[in-house]
């Protein structure tokens, strides 16, 4: 398993490097700041989609985390809930072990 993995990550690898090398073009991006003036920013084209795809990471990250603190939160409620349930049932079988043993008296 390790070999695919290192396979893969040579792999990628080599997908970036070629991505890097044939984008290397400026871009002009146009924004505004908190004034509402407008200004050009030039930069390479390979480091704009390196943003762009550092910011769907850490999107997709942050719903994540809070998608495992509820799951998280489910599985501690179904557990208590199973906890509780376990001692009605002990409850419920020492109950009706007591009643066979006074019925049979």
């Amino acid at each position: 398993m390790p070999a695919v993995k290192i396979f893969f990550i040579i792999l990628f690898s080599i997908i970036v490097a070629v991505f890097a090398v044939k984008n290397m073009n400026s871009v002009e991006i146009s924004y505004y700041d908190f004034q509402l003036d407008s200004h050009v920013l030039k930069v390479p084209l390979l480091v704009l989609a390196i943003c762009a795809a550092c910011f769907g990471f850490a999107v997709a990250w942050v719903g994540g985390f809070f998608e495992r603190v509820k799951l998280q939160s489910q599985i501690r409620k179904l557990a208590r809930s199973n906890d509780v349930l376990s001692a009605d049932l002990d409850e419920l079988k020492s109950a009706s072990v007591n009643d066979i043993n006074e019925s049979a008296d």
